[in-house]
């Protein structure tokens, strides 16, 4: 156990939840890790997920969730329906963590949103209830991206007011820490807590899913966050000295994003060698990992990549397959070019590829490269030795 003081912690995310993307796992993983020190955790979901409907609560690795609203399919409903959504989520969402938390010793509130109402609402309620009031932040606020003259004025009072409302941070580079230090009040407490993952997901023999070999990536499909489009590209490069290699992409996106890639696969005469296979059960994601040939994440420069690290790449690294990824962000801080993985150049499809092929010429090599990013993993982003350092960390401003 995680010693003699056991904590009590509400979690409120406008993320998807049990099932979503790598924000969800980042999220599940730590719960777990806190839950498995006998620490009791409450996961409060203000953010309706189709997956679940009509579903109210539930418990998932020994630690409780709840959904603010009863779900209905998001997309369907009128913008009245969905701002009444809102409204009653945030207010039945703020009445059971008052009544929770008067009734046991709560000792912190943990927010894993962006919107400003919710940032609001929820410092009123740690404010009234007396309990410290932190956030989890994985990337750089997207309002700084904001490009017009108001847009510009927003991101000034959101990054200027709304962070010193939080008596501290969680959050997952340094890049970050030191961005927020500079907009939160003096008192506030940061805690840098890189990637988690849950590696033993990725710990077994499974079976062969496709008959072909692959390369592949999970993940989003919309923009270009992942740089999917450089990826297709590269890929047409490897297609050509390894003609019977598919390129496997897992994740969805809005249609007019996947309709892009599917048209750019196309022109690259790549229709029968890139397989979009769609979002898929978060239970089936070790099985398509760990028989991939190697893993791929071609993110671009942007705001989003030199703040976040992608939780993505925590689980391909526990595969112990061969990893190409780009040198965006912390990345390079943990792995070694030729080492841990295959580091190439953002935004460069052709030296994307030229990492690709390196590592199909010499599989035996990437192979051993494969199994030491695994041991980085185990080193760094193990969700046990992170839940760890947390409960450490929260004891201690509690």
């Amino acid at each position: 156990m995680g010693g003699d003081k056991y904590l009590d912690i509400i979690i409120v995310t406008s993320e998807p939840f049990p099932e979503g993307g790598a924000a969800t796992n980042r999220i599940r993983s730590y719960c777990k890790g806190l839950s498995e020190l006998g620490h009791t955790i409450n996961v409060i979901v203000l953010k309706p997920s189709s997956m679940y409907v009509n579903k109210r609560e539930g418990s998932i690795d020994g630690y409780q969730y709840r959904y603010a609203t009863i779900l209905t399919e998001w997309s369907t409903i009128n913008l009245w329906k969905k701002l009444v959504k809102f409204i009653v989520g945030i207010y039945k969402a703020s009445l059971f963590i008052i009544r929770y938390a008067r009734k046991n010793k709560t000792n912190i509130i943990l927010l894993i949103s962006n919107n400003p109402i919710h940032i609001l609402n929820y410092f009123l309620v740690s404010k009234f209830l007396g309990i410290n009031y932190f956030q989890e932040k994985s990337e750089f606020p997207f309002v700084l991206n904001n490009r017009t003259l108001i847009g510009k004025c927003y991101a000034f009072l959101y990054t200027n007011i709304l962070y010193k409302l939080f008596d501290g941070f969680i959050v997952m580079t340094e890049s970050l820490l030191n961005y927020l230090r500079t907009k939160s009040k003096v008192s506030a407490k940061f805690f840098h807590m890189p990637m988690t993952v849950e590696m033993e997901r990725f710990n077994n023999n499974f079976d062969a899913i496709l008959d072909d070999e692959y390369i592949a990536y999970v993940g989003s499909m919309g923009g270009n966050k992942d740089g999917v489009d450089i990826l297709i590209k590269s890929f047409s490069i490897v297609s050509h000295e390894f003609p019977d290699i598919k390129l496997l992409l897992i994740g969805g996106g809005p249609e007019t994003d996947l309709l892009r890639l599917k048209n750019l696969a196309n022109n690259l005469n790549l229709q029968n060698k890139v397989i979009f296979l769609g979002i898929i059960e978060r239970k089936l994601i070790p099985q398509y990992l760990c028989n991939a040939k190697i893993l791929t994440l071609s993110r671009p420069r942007s705001l989003q990549s030199t703040g976040g690290f992608p939780t993505k790449l925590g689980e391909y690294l526990s595969t112990g397959k061969p990893v190409v990824v780009t040198s965006v962000g912390e990345i390079t801080n943990y792995l070694v070019d030729n080492e841990s993985a295959y580091i190439a150049k953002p935004d460069d499809p052709k030296n994307f590829a030229e990492k690709i092929i390196t590592a199909l010429n010499d599989y035996e090599k990437a192979k051993i490269i494969g199994n030491r990013g695994r041991e980085i993993a185990a080193s760094n982003f193990n969700y046990k030795v992170q839940s760890l350092r947390l409960e450490k960390f929260i004891k201690q401003e509690s």
